[in-house]
């Protein structure tokens, strides 16, 4: 049986990470390939494994129309039994060209939800549109979180049948050790006598990046040993060290591009923070889990579904620059609470291995082949 994964944007970020582990499961029992705009960590992980993988035009809103026909012309030819639909562009043009296709199963995957976004007037219209018509047509709309789900409820997007909660996982048999750390650490020589706090991701407006900053503009007035690193890139780059600068954070405040392992970085960061306005379910919290480090971020959906305040993790509202400030504070000032809460999330991270995540696609697609069937 043949099965594609389709993906609006093949960049950076949790997205890609956990299409590579379907693809990679999936091919175990499916002739798989890949269909990416962009080029970045699944067309590279599907030439290694020697997966086909198409390029089409849809890495940006105004290819589309051509990326349109390029994938309803490849659906044809392919013929896929099932068809996975990963991210934004990816839902509504290829749930219409897998419906004029044949496409026998679709499953959408809400990796970043539309309805998070900005709404101006153009985008409230634009993030309809693209969760209504994957959600309608799809066999199957997969959210990552419970509040996913609830903002999919609300909106009366999907019916309840169609709508299955399957969190991200981590691959937790792959994992850096100390080693990695302390290589990372001699590396970007990083002081040995100094609290390091970790950034990871991308340098947008829904990261709460500036927030981050003004806090930690709070955090150094009482404390000079610490160093915050913020690894990654993206539209706000040149704006947030614009901010660090005005700020005066330079000295203690360090920009980095984007790493081609992430967990490495975290393996050296005595702390992890995320401080987002939203997630689908956000991998860094629970990378931050599964080895062992205290995490500081935001009481958002994507966030607290993986870490409970005060047990594995401290949380504050989004926003709330003081508190983050203040939390990033204690983790710093006390690295035996920061220890206590990075032993419960080795435990905490034990939820969410992918295999379980893994079984429960694996689950979904086989009871919708079913169905079909009958």
């Amino acid at each position: 049986m043949k099965m594609v994964h389709l993906l609006h944007h093949d960049g950076m970020g949790g997205g890609p990470v956990v299409v590579n582990q379907l693809i990679r499961d999936f091919s175990r029992e499916f002739s798989v390939s890949a269909v990416v705009g962009g080029r970045g960590k699944v067309t590279e992980a599907c030439e290694e494994a020697g997966i086909p993988v198409y390029a089409i035009a849809i890495d940006r809103l105004w290819k589309c129309p051509l990326g349109f026909f390029q994938l309803a012309a490849l659906l044809k030819k392919i013929k896929p039994d099932v068809l996975f639909l990963h991210g934004q562009w990816a839902g509504p043009l290829g749930a219409v060209a897998g419906k004029w296709a044949g496409v026998p199963v679709m499953i959408y995957v809400a990796h970043s939800p539309a309805f998070y976004h900005r709404q101006t007037l153009v985008n409230s219209v634009r993030s309809y549109f693209s969760e209504s018509i994957p959600s309608r047509l799809s066999d199957a709309v997969v959210a990552l979180s419970r509040g996913n789900v609830y903002q999919y409820m609300i909106r009366y997007l999907v019916e309840d049948n169609k709508l299955h909660l399957i969190n991200n996982g981590l691959d937790l048999k792959v994992a850096e050790g100390e080693d990695a750390g302390n290589q990372i650490r001699s590396e970007w020589k990083w002081k040995p006598e100094h609290r390091h706090v970790l950034f990871l991701g991308r340098l947008d407006r829904q990261k709460g990046l500036s927030w981050l900053l003004r806090a930690w503009e709070i955090v150094i007035k009482t404390r000079s040993q610490v160093d915050l690193w913020i690894v990654g890139s993206g539209p706000l780059e040149q704006h947030l060290k614009q901010q660090a600068r005005e700020l005066g954070l330079l000295s203690n405040c360090h920009f980095l591009p984007d790493q081609p392992n992430g967990r490495r970085f975290i393996a050296a960061a005595d702390i992890v923070v995320l401080p987002s306005l939203y997630e689908g379910h956000a991998l860094v919290p629970l990378e931050a889990m599964a080895q062992g480090k205290a995490f500081a971020g935001t009481q958002v959906d994507g966030i607290v579904d993986s870490v409970r305040n005060g047990v594995e993790g401290l949380l504050v509202p989004a926003g709330d620059v003081e508190g983050l400030a203040k939390i990033l504070g204690q983790l710093i000032d006390d690295p035996a609470r920061g220890d206590e809460l990075g032993k419960n999330g080795r435990e905490r991270a034990k939820v969410f291995d992918w295999e379980i995540s893994s079984k429960r696609y694996a689950e979904l697609v086989w009871e919708l082949l079913k169905n079909k069937t009958r």
